[in-house]
């Protein structure tokens, strides 16, 4: 017998009297919203050399999520992390605990090391691409078709990628290629159709 799973979303129509309605999953993955291109968000900050994107998202997850998983990550990578010159110099490291704290299962910091993963390679550029099939690889290990909210936010790490990294994965196109094979290939159709796009 299949499972329904059914979640309480926030009521946006206006006619009902009901705060909250039910929503099946097929009604949540319809109303996905992964498009990275036409968001509309705050005026972005612009570090100096000295600061990173990487830096000000981990400060700002700082003292958003206090975490136990988030603490955790912090506390390891923040001595990595003080400055541009830093960052880039330490990037294989910080990548590495990136992934690791990814994999944690049921991880209640999943949010914010998504948001850290598009910051780096905002930060590092043509330099992330040395790590660019790993991340992926382990986005990918993480998705779970039953939770839209982690399929959100994996899929949005996945445009803000490609948009920091265009001018850089043009040149590789069949490798990139290659990498999205598995999820092209996955057996829930909404998982093909947002790997397409």
């Amino acid at each position: 017998m299949a499972t329904d799973y059914r979640v309480a979303e926030l009521n946006t129509d206006a006619k009902s009297s009901k705060k909250f309605k039910f929503q099946s999953l097929s009604e949540r993955i319809k109303n996905l919203n992964i498009d990275v291109y036409h968001k509309i968000g705050a005026i972005e900050y612009a570090p100096t050399e000295k600061d990173s994107f990487f830096h000000e998202e981990l400060i700002y997850w700082h003292d958003h999520n206090l975490t136990r998983d988030f603490i955790n990550f912090y506390i390891e990578v923040i001595p990595k992390v003080h400055s541009l010159v830093l960052i880039l110099h330490q990037k294989s490291e910080i990548v590495e605990i990136l992934v690791r704290h990814l994999l944690v299962p049921k991880s209640a910091a999943l949010k914010p090391l998504l948001r850290l993963v598009s910051m780096l390679a905002r930060d590092l550029q043509d330099q992330f691409l040395d790590h660019f099939e790993q991340i992926q690889k382990t986005l990918f290990d993480i998705i779970d078709p039953q939770d839209t909210t982690l399929i959100e936010e994996i899929f949005s790490t996945l445009g803000y990628l490609f948009k920091y990294l265009q001018k850089f994965l043009l040149t590789q196109l069949p490798k990139v290629f290659s990498y999205q094979v598995p999820l092209l290939g996955h057996y829930k159709p909404f998982i093909r159709r947002f790997t397409s796009e």
